[in-house]
């Protein structure tokens, strides 16, 4: 997922990572299906500014992440959820757009955990498939090992 023209254009990776163009391209993937909650509208109302803020103190090295909002939920489980702000995530997406290929090629097939066109949904899916073959078709006990 890395902007066209970057390899070719003699800048180097933290030049990328911090480029107008992949910040605002981070912006709008992290964006997608978060539009209405609280803190996006607010950081996309003056999105140009923002962008060009962050860009400034990631050139300068004066980025520092803001304290992530902290709350509690109770479903499956109850457990504490740090959200990282909009501009820290922007961050993220930033940086994983420009350095996921050099990682990506190396992980198992069977690593789902942020990978493009992996995630939870295709685990569990694959995961499926694998215990209706290990235990044909449902007719016999298997055992696996849930990792945390």
């Amino acid at each position: 997922m890395r902007s066209a023209g970057c390899a070719a254009d003699g800048l180097s990776l933290y030049d990328r990572i911090i480029s107008t163009d992949n910040l605002f391209c981070a912006f709008y993937e992290f964006r997608q299906g978060k539009r209405h909650k609280e803190d996006v509208p607010e950081f996309e109302y003056d999105l140009e500014k923002n962008i060009f803020q962050l860009r400034r103190e990631l050139r300068k090295f004066t980025y520092e992440p803001l304290t992530p909002k902290v709350f509690k939920v109770t479903e499956p489980k109850p457990r504490f959820i740090q959200a990282a702000c909009v501009r820290d995530r922007i961050v993220h997406r930033a940086l994983v757009r420009q350095i996921n290929h050099f990682f990506d090629a190396s992980f198992i097939y069977d690593s789902y955990a942020c990978r493009i066109d992996k995630g939870t949904l295709n685990a569990v899916k694959r995961l499926e498939r694998f215990w209706i073959k290990e235990s044909n078709n449902y007719t016999q006990k298997i055992y696996f090992l849930k990792g945390i």
